[in-house]
């Protein structure tokens, strides 16, 4: 799961950005978590970010991939084979 900071006017330079990677989480895992903590009654913090968003980072080889393989299509937008 990926979120970044909003976008802002030209007139307003962003300072800094922060990317969150949760590695391995997904929607199920946020809606137990949610679910967990507040019985499903009230939203997370990450609930309330400006913009969220998700990517594909299936390896070469396989639809389950590895941590590493994942950060590889992430940072380069090539996927590769998992192990490598």
């Amino acid at each position: 799961m990926l979120f970044a900071a909003s976008v802002v006017s030209a007139a307003e330079t962003p300072k800094n950005v922060v990317l969150m990677i949760g590695d391995g989480m997904g929607v199920a895992h946020l809606s137990l978590t949610r679910i967990s903590e507040t019985g499903g009654r009230e939203k997370l913090n990450i609930d309330s970010m400006p913009i969220g968003g998700f990517a594909r980072t299936y390896s070469a080889d396989s639809l389950i991939t590895d941590s590493a393989a994942a950060a590889t299509a992430l940072a380069s937008g090539c996927k590769t084979k998992n192990g490598m």
